[in-house]
């Protein structure tokens, strides 16, 4: 659908391309500006000659209203930028909300696991621990169970560690999402 700013039939390319220089000027609109633009360059050109044809082809081809027109597309062109960079920035907020929650209790849960496996471990080894200090000699199986409890001892260290750098970095997300929050609400205040 051709708008009332695009070129109009029979609307020679003189013509359109004065509208084109007025309708881009803005609100500072003006004949006289248009025939500057157009005319003032050339030599012995003298201000006014061409404004007779400009007022025609203004008048002619609905100047005015095809650039109210055209300032209302672009307003409502611009609104509609506003808004969609806004529900970009909210559904930004929204993932990186989930993300710190998802961090955070992964990690608090892999803490969690992680301390009650290392009480299980320490229940294991408490009857070898008493035994060591009632200087029993340990069985076979006591030792086996001693070595196999420092590698899952050592593991879960490695899993507390992962764990608390993911509640870590969920805490660190949460500081980040106060910073955008409020670099939104500033840019927001300045629209």
């Amino acid at each position: 659908m051709t708008k009332t700013y695009d070129r109009q039939d029979g609307e020679t390319t003189k013509a359109y391309t004065a509208f084109t220089i007025y309708r881009e000027m803005g609100s500072g609109r003006s004949l006289d500006r248009v025939e500057e633009k157009i005319y003032g360059t050339q030599i012995g050109h003298k201000r006014g000659t061409n404004l007779t044809s400009l007022k025609r082809w203004s008048r002619e081809w609905n100047w005015v209203e095809r650039c109210r027109d055209c300032d209302r597309d672009r307003e409502h062109e611009h609104e509609q930028r506003q808004i969609k960079s806004e529900h970009e920035k909210a559904a930004y907020v929204r993932d990186l909300e989930n993300y710190h929650r998802q961090q955070k209790t992964i990690g608090m849960a892999t803490l969690s696991f992680t301390a009650r496996s290392l009480d299980a471990i320490g229940f294991i080894l408490e009857p070898i621990h008493q035994s060591i200090q009632k200087s029993k000699v340990l069985t076979q199986d006591q030792i086996d169970v001693l070595f196999s409890s420092q590698i899952a001892a050592k593991n879960l260290m490695v899993a507390a560690t992962s764990g608390a750098e993911m509640a870590a970095r969920g805490l660190v997300i949460e500081e980040l999402m106060v910073v955008v929050e409020s670099e939104i609400q500033a840019r927001s205040r300045e629209i």
